[in-house]
């Protein structure tokens, strides 16, 4: 198994260059204000808050922008653009919200920031929404398809009995059957709390269900881990951060493990292709134990 750093918290930066665009207004420009009401000079469109009118500021020449899917069904997708400083802007911090213009639509930025170099802003849409900003920007929709299909996850105790007080640890072994593609995995991302939160349980002793507990997660470093053909790979995790089990019984456990797969050797936040290269997979599986006096 070959582990390879990877960052959490992923930025939404992008790809190719633009050849001329379909209508002289389709572009990227920078938002001056925005208004619950008409204005003069002011563009309809639409925000999580409702309708809203937004005057825009200056064009921003040769912007880059890369649009992929966020979903496994590809139907929501990440439009990401990156353009250069505008005249008086020199840190990331001063980097502002945006508006894209692409036939008669108009989109205000769900997300920006920056580095010393450059300004990034992001704009969340459907995929008919994503066809049509593809088609006016003559850049490339990447939908994502299946990816580790053929990983068999697997879930069990290292014991089928403990005593009251003893510490029960869930295993889910992973395999990659002989003949299937060399894929990396994502490990951690949820786990700077008290528990990793990649894992969920659903915890019954003797029928009845067992109070959760609630608890916070604060993200957390992840790697990509490399399982290759024939391989396997484990993933752990105690009990005792989700529920009481002090009390005897016959413990039944409804496992979960959420994770991402992409392909061995790919970056799946690189600034090219690999912003698709991802393919979400959740485990599941029912374990049981006995927990006795």
């Amino acid at each position: 198994m070959r582990s390879t750093p990877l960052a959490l918290v992923v930025a939404l930066v992008v790809t190719v260059g633009q050849p001329a665009l379909a209508d002289s207004t389709d572009g990227l420009y920078l938002l001056a204000s925005e208004h619950t009401s008409p204005v003069p000079a002011a563009l309809a469109t639409h925000t999580p808050q409702g309708p809203r009118y937004v005057v825009p500021g200056a064009r921003l020449p040769s912007p880059e922008v890369f649009i992929s899917a966020q979903d496994n069904a590809n139907t929501t997708f990440a439009v990401g653009v990156q353009y250069a400083h505008p005249p008086g802007v020199t840190t990331g911090d001063q980097c502002t919200r945006a508006i894209l213009r692409f036939g008669r639509e108009t989109l205000v930025s769900h997300g920006w920031g920056g580095d010393s170099d450059s300004c990034d802003t992001s704009f969340i849409v459907d995929a008919a929404t994503a066809s049509r900003i593809a088609t006016a920007l003559h850049v490339t929709r990447l939908d994502r398809h299946p990816i580790g299909e053929n990983v068999v996850g697997t879930f069990a105790t290292v014991r089928r009995s403990y005593r009251v007080g003893e510490p029960i640890e869930v295993v889910l072994t992973m395999d990659n059957p002989a003949g299937s593609p060399s894929v990396a995995w994502v490990r951690g991302g949820a786990n700077r709390g008290p528990r990793d939160d990649q894992f969920d349980f659903t915890i019954t002793r003797d029928g009845r269900q067992v109070a959760r507990l609630e608890a916070m997660n604060f993200g957390g470093l992840s790697q990509m881990d490399e399982l290759a053909p024939g391989a396997r790979d484990e993933a752990r995790a105690f009990l005792a951060p989700w529920a009481d089990l002090s009390q005897p019984g016959h413990y039944e456990v409804r496992c979960s493990f959420r994770t991402m797969f992409s392909p061995a050797g790919v970056d799946p936040y690189d600034t090219t292709t690999g912003r698709a290269e991802h393919w979400d997979r959740t485990f599941t599986g029912t374990i049981r134990f006995d927990v006795t006096r």
